[in-house]
C-alpha cells in the first residue's frame, strides 16, 4: 500500500478584533483564483525542496528515495486505519470511530 499525505484545514474568512472590549468578527476580502494558485505553488515548492534536502525525493522531485528510512512508511496499523477512514470520510479514532465526519461548507 502506498501512503499519500493528507491535510485538513479549517480557516476563517476574516479576522476577530476587539470592538469596545468585545471580540467581533470582520469579514475579509475574498482572494482570487490567481492568488490561491500562487500560494499553493509556493507551498508545494517549499515542501518539495524540504523533501529533497532530507533525501526523501530525488533531485528532480519525482521519485521517492529510501521510504523505509522513515517509520511512517512502515507497516503501521494506525496510519492504515487513518488513511482508510479519511478516504471514506469517517472518524478513525476515539468515541466516534466509524461515524461520518460532519462537513461544513
Amino acid at each position: 500500500m502506498q501512503y499519500q499525505p493528507l491535510g485538513h484545514v479549517l480557516a476563517l474568512d476574516g479576522v476577530y478584533a476587539r470592538h469596545q472590549e468585545v471580540p467581533r468578527f470582520y469579514n475579509g476580502e475574498p482572494i482570487s483564483d490567481c492568488e490561491v494558485g500562487r500560494l499553493i505553488e509556493g507551498i508545494a515548492r517549499k515542501v518539495i525542496d524540504h523533501l529533497k534536502k532530507k533525501g526523501y525525493l530525488d533531485q528532480d522531485g519525482t521519485q521517492v528515495l529510501h521510504p523505509q528510512s522513515d517509520p511512517l512508511f512502515g507497516d503501521n496499523e494506525a496510519i492504515r486505519e487513518a488513511t482508510v477512514s479519511s478516504i471514506a470520510g469517517k472518524i478513525a479514532f476515539g468515541p466516534n470511530v466509524g461515524k461520518y465526519v460532519t462537513r461544513i461548507g
